[in-house]
């Protein structure tokens, strides 16, 4: 034998005594999981957590019986869940309440859809203030077209959202149009 033939042979020894060393390592190390487990990390008991603005005025406030978050999907269930939410443009916050509810991770347009929001609560734009002036119109139309109980006070209408319905020359029609409504539907209430 050739000192090449002893010196291959001998590579191939090492090669195979050291990929014998690497399977058995690997093999005596437990399998990673295959699924994580979403556990608890967090709950509360009668918990109440308040949210402030940047000029530190309330903007919501949500109690809960229960509340249990979960690391993996950063999702935290609500047991009996009371929302308050407040505005600056409502005088009384908005309170929603259900047995049970989700709070759930930030969203990928979740920043944009509430700059939407506040954009047509404050009628900054002309696309919220269209907006805001059909949602108006569509609350006077119902008045209009349903069943209101005995006593309905339909001229309060006549005033409701006139500051976001007035400036467009359309929006102006159909308030025109409805408000002649209300007030056929107001005298037909007086008898």
């Amino acid at each position: 034998m050739t000192n090449r033939t002893i010196l291959v042979i001998g590579l191939i020894l090492v090669i195979a005594i050291a990929t014998n060393w690497f399977i058995e390592i690997t093999e005596q190390q437990p399998p990673p999981a295959t699924m994580a487990r979403n556990d608890p990390d967090l709950y509360m008991v009668n918990a109440e957590m308040t949210q402030f603005n940047e000029k530190g005025e309330m903007e919501q406030q949500i109690s809960a019986q229960r509340m249990t978050h979960f690391p993996l999907t950063d999702v935290t269930t609500l047991k009996e869940p009371n929302l308050k939410l407040y505005s600056a443009s409502e005088e009384a916050p908005w309170d929603i309440v259900a047995l049970n509810g989700r709070m759930l991770p930030k969203a990928l347009l979740r920043d944009e859809i509430v700059e939407l929001w506040d954009e047509y609560e404050a009628a900054t734009t002309p696309e919220a203030r269209l907006a805001k002036a059909l949602d108006k119109l569509e609350t006077i139309l119902q008045h209009t077209q349903g069943d209101n109980p005995p006593g309905f006070d339909y001229r309060f209408n006549l005033g409701y959202g006139r500051e976001y319905t007035a400036g467009d020359p359309l929006i102006e029609a159909m308030r025109r149009i409805l408000d002649e409504e209300t007030e056929r539907r107001a005298e037909e209430e007086e008898g």
